[in-house]
């Protein structure tokens, strides 16, 4: 099964086709998960267990309705998709085996490349990028340089598993996916801890901004 979507540009010039998968694969499904305070992880990604699973592009326009089809990577697994201010241009997200690339779109022509270069995103929490108002410049939350692996559990506990009752009355929690010890609190730090870049999508440069 097949799903088609669209998005309009802010510029309502452009309208962007979006045809993804019904459901997720056997081998999407099978990608290992962490479940960290609420959160979906895949550790290999660093982002979001499943997907939107978007796979092709059409780019319509509105004033003579021509079609045009969005040079995405092979094997594409894409998600968030984003026209620029002006319309210009449209951003997604391209999951890849082991990281979450972004790629950008020119609408006129459907010629689309990689713009993060060899960061890697960090969609742990969400949508990581967001359009600049200058239409030239993209903002994301990228995986820390130099990053080590990640927190190993320890064999043997540091200590006791507190959990403190102060006596007043409270609803149970309803969400299983809360941090329950201090491995998912380690946990929680590698996977969501970020850096701010920006980068221009004409050359392609990446200014840091701040850790996050």
């Amino acid at each position: 099964m097949r799903r088609r979507s669209r998005k309009r540009s802010s510029s309502r010039q452009t309208i962007a086709f979006e045809l993804s998968k019904g459901h997720p694969s056997i081998v999407e499904l099978a990608q290992p998960m962490l479940r960290l305070a609420g959160f979906r992880v895949n550790p290999k990604t660093n982002g979001p267990h499943l997907t939107s699973g978007i796979y092709a592009i059409t780019l319509q326009r509105v004033a003579d309705g021509r079609e045009i089809k969005v040079a995405v990577p092979a094997h594409a697994n894409l998600s968030n998709l984003h026209f620029s201010p002006d319309g210009a241009h449209l951003s997604f997200l391209a999951t890849r085996e082991s990281g979450i690339q972004l790629w950008v779109a020119d609408t006129a022509t459907g010629a689309a490349k990689l713009v993060s270069g060899t960061d890697r995103l960090n969609a742990a929490s969400g949508d990581p990028c967001e359009w600049l108002r200058d239409n030239a410049t993209i903002v994301c939350k990228t995986v820390p340089t130099g990053r080590g692996g990640a927190p190993s559990e320890p064999a043997v506990p540091a200590g006791p598993n507190i959990q403190e009752n102060y006596g007043k009355a409270a609803p149970s929690p309803t969400n299983e996916d809360m941090l329950k010890t201090a491995h998912d609190e380690a946990l929680f730090e590698y996977y969501f801890t970020s850096q701010l870049a920006s980068f221009e999508i004409a050359s392609g440069r990446r200014t840091p901004v701040l850790d996050r």
